[in-house]
């Protein structure tokens, strides 16, 4: 018996788009059936440009599409939680880009409505499902390099786009949103295990991660933008 494919909808044109694409194009599981744009012409030409099917015009339309099951949310980070709690309203699942949300009470919020509507909501950190993951948690456990004590990880970009939302701090920029969330989280992943740091995108990382001790630094490229953070988290062992 075929198996019917997975339908997928994006919301928007967004450049971190095309990670998404080829292998959604590529899987005989799902199927890229739908992009939306504010901008006609744009979604018609970006439809055009990556083989899909239908252009909506506004992200409303997008997201009460019957034949769609799940919405790509990459938006910018401060639009994450309206628009996801949105389309859960509307039935469909959700991957969302990180952050899932800018605050933890938007975090509650969007675990509460996904609930109850019973859909799948998920943050689009992608190590989670690696074998590379998983390997690194089983030579923790196993102490192949010894006690763990300290984990160092450090991700980070240019950013030469002078009107790229990363540098909107109403729009959620800033280095703590952007980048930061990434390295902590795949750090509490060898520490604490893939659970936990699954855990913190649906709860809020302090309260699945609880550390014993956590500090913060942030360095001030513009006068309200952050251009570096450092994050310092101690569990229990």
């Amino acid at each position: 018996m075929a198996q019917t494919p997975f339908r997928w909808g994006l919301l928007s044109t967004a450049r971190i788009n095309r990670s998404i694409i080829p292998p959604l194009q590529a899987s005989p599981r799902h199927a890229l059936v739908a992009v939306a744009s504010r901008d006609r012409g744009r979604g018609e030409a970006y439809a055009r440009e990556w083989g899909i099917p239908r252009v909506h015009v506004s992200y409303e339309t997008l997201i009460d599409d019957p034949e769609i099951d799940a919405i790509y949310n990459p938006l910018p980070n401060a639009l994450h939680a309206a628009w996801t709690i949105r389309a859960v309203r509307a039935g469909k699942h959700v991957l969302c880009e990180k952050p899932l949300a800018t605050t933890v009470a938007d975090v509650d919020a969007i675990a509460s409505e996904a609930k109850a509507a019973g859909v799948v909501v998920t943050e689009a950190f992608m190590y989670r499902h690696h074998p590379q993951t998983l390997r690194l948690k089983a030579l923790v456990d196993e102490r192949a390099i010894g006690r763990l004590r300290l984990i160092r990880s450090a991700f980070t970009f240019q950013l030469t786009r002078s009107g790229d939302v990363r540098w909107e701090p109403s729009l959620g920029g800033g280095s703590l949103e952007a980048a930061t969330c990434g390295g902590s989280r795949r750090s509490a992943a060898a520490a604490c295990g893939t659970w936990a740091a699954t855990r913190s995108a649906s709860r809020g990382c302090w309260r699945a991660w609880n550390p014993r001790r956590c500090s913060a630094a942030a360095g001030r490229g513009r006068p309200t933008w952050t251009n570096r953070s450092r994050a310092r988290l101690r569990w229990a062992r």
